[in-house]
């Protein structure tokens, strides 16, 4: 749907400039949009059958995009309101966005199964699922207790096969979302359907080794044509830190090798193929009882990176590379411990082990400050790399509880809280400038001191893979216009970018389309050009308005430097970006 999005943007540009009359109508994944009022467009709800407890209304502003939405109010009674649209034992892909109350929460079903539930959370939260009509004709938006909950966008679809690069998913059952294993086979591994911890939907595929002689793989059926080139993409994962997966071809060639770490592991390899099937090894040498799972397996064959029948050029445009974090780099984070392991110092102060209401659990740290420089630190920051940082902390009412920079100084400090003795979150993503400390700041005067609780730091290990920070960028990905978008914010200069480089070739004419945003606050201003530094081309620049905003380059031909370029020409606040599809133009 989101690429879908910007062809029908694209669409509506090119007829709007031929004064031709469009209406986008009911169409998502150039399959027939099933539902009458899935885009929350009309102004009643008369489309959508109610049961008794359930009171629809349209909202005409705060939808995902701005826009109106269909509000489901639930007292008693049946709490669904539903469309008969459905076949019962067709599959269908449903796309949506949805969201709570604060209390009860969305839930979205494919004829009698449940097939999505949100959380209460009031923000939008948007997905896509795939499923079999069972035991009812009927599509259903339900509550899931007295309460409300939002819906908007909603379309559903025949599923056809799933495309990547403009090609047909060749693998059936690759997001593992079909009950039984049937599509899979086996050489001495027990394949199963796992509930458990999926990488996407509800399920994974499940390997454990059955010979401890021989090593095990399941393998798929002969749905690739020898000397053809494939993609392949997914994710797989040890389950019990000792198998290693391994993707290979029939003739055997490992074509990405895992590690023995339980989380998800994403993979993407292009390949020619050298067999008619594709192995999944559920460990890499022999070994009974071991035990690794695989998902979201889609296999293409593959003619470049398009959309809308052109060629995409930049490498997660759409910002939906799947983000995955490391284990746990703090020793002792909720100092459940019962003491300060795992904790050094530095400075003029005295560490401890608190039990005076603590955020969750029995303890807390307490930082004292008794001289200059004083704050509690865990050497774990290296140079580049990006962390998610979360927990609390609080003053003792005199000072602030600060995250200094990882050398220790106040200058540039990641995270700053109030003097309040109520516990203050704080969650971040950060990009170490510097190798150093997690360093926790005691207090600015003598005898006070600050507390700190539920502690976490993991690394980013995947998620922006494909775009390059420079000047001190900190890169994350965040809610978008469209499922993921990339936020760009600095972390301790002025103008950080994200870039991709040689992406045009010089003298040739390209246009790009996608949307971004500023933060809302008055100097974050996303910009796109090409190249930086001394070698500099603008292409668009737009406001710092936290709404979504559209930009079409235009057709432009590159002069002085082919890299796309992801500016936020701040030394504060946050630019974001999404949906960013550039192409060449003949």
């Amino acid at each position: 749907m989101k690429k879908l999005a910007i062809l029908f943007i694209t669409l509506a540009t090119i007829l709007s400039l031929s004064n031709i009359g469009f209406a986008i109508g009911t169409m998502s994944s150039a399959e027939k949009q099933m539902l009458a009022d899935g885009d929350m467009a009309s102004s009643g709800t008369t489309s959508w059958t109610k049961a008794p407890g359930i009171t629809a209304t349209k909202i005409a502003t705060g939808g995902i995009d701005g826009g109106q939405w269909m509000k489901l109010d639930y007292t008693t009674g049946g709490n669904q309101t539903y469309q008969p649209v459905l076949t019962i034992g067709k599959i269908y892909t449903a796309r949506f966005c949805a969201k709570g109350d604060g209390t009860a929460y969305p839930r979205v079903y494919i004829g009698n199964s449940i097939y999505w539930q949100g959380t209460a959370s009031t923000d939008w939260q948007c997905s896509t699922l795939t499923g079999v009509a069972n035991g009812s004709a009927n599509f259903y938006l339900t509550v899931s207790a007295t309460g409300s909950a939002g819906f908007d966008e909603v379309y559903v679809t025949e599923y056809t096969g799933e495309t990547l690069n403009a090609e047909k998913q060749i693998l059936v059952d690759g997001d593992m979302e079909s009950a039984g294993t049937a599509n899979y086979f086996q050489n001495y591994v027990t394949i199963t359907k796992s509930t458990t911890g999926a990488y996407a939907g509800t399920q994974a595929l499940n390997l454990v080794s059955a010979s401890a002689a021989i090593t095990p793989y399941a393998y798929t059926g002969n749905i690739l044509t020898v000397g053809k080139t494939y993609n392949v993409r997914g994710a797989a994962r040890s389950v019990d830190g000792v198998a290693i997966p391994q993707l290979s071809q029939g003739v055997y060639a490992a074509l990405w090798t895992g590690t023995a770490s339980t989380q998800w592991q994403p993979f993407n390899v292009t390949f020619v193929a050298n067999s008619q099937f594709v192995r999944f090894y559920g460990h890499i040498s022999s070994g009974i009882g071991n035990n690794s799972q695989w998902d979201e397996i889609y296999i293409t064959e593959y003619k470049g990176q398009t959309l809308n029948s052109e060629k995409q050029l930049v490498p997660d445009g759409d910002m939906e590379e799947k983000v995955t974090y490391g284990a746990e780099l703090l020793t002792n984070g909720t100092l459940e411990t019962g003491n300060t392991t795992g904790w050094g110092t530095y400075g003029g102060v005295t560490i401890s082990a608190e039990t005076t209401s603590p955020y969750e659990g029995s303890y807390l740290l307490r930082a004292l400050r008794t001289g200059g420089s004083p704050f509690a630190k865990q050497d774990i920051f290296t140079i580049y790399q990006t962390y998610h940082v979360t927990g609390v902390a609080r003053s003792d009412g005199t000072t602030q509880p600060i995250i200094l920079y990882p050398t220790g100084a106040l200058t540039y400090a990641p995270w700053i809280g109030a003097i309040s003795t109520d516990w203050q979150p704080f969650d971040f993503y950060y990009t170490a400038p510097v190798n150093g400390g997690f360093n926790l700041y005691a207090g600015g005067a003598g005898g006070h001191y600050t507390e700190w609780d539920n502690m976490s730091v993991k690394r980013v290990l995947s998620g922006t893979s494909q775009w390059t920070a420079l000047n001190y960028a900190t890169l994350y990905k965040v809610q978008g216009k469209y499922g993921q978008a990339l936020r760009v914010e600095p972390t301790n200069t002025f103008g950080p970018i994200a870039y991709h480089a040689n992406v045009f070739t010089l003298g040739k004419s390209y246009r790009c389309t996608g949307w971004y945003r500023g933060d809302g606050a008055g100097v974050a201003i996303p910009t796109i050009d090409l190249g930086f530094g001394g070698s500099t081309e603008s292409l668009i620049t737009g406001s710092n308005s936290n709404t979504w905003q559209y930009f079409d380059t235009g057709v432009f031909t590159p002069a002085i430097s082919g890299t796309l370029t992801l500016r936020h020409k701040q030394a504060s606040g946050y630019v974001e970006f999404d949906e960013i599809f550039c192409n060449e133009v003949n």
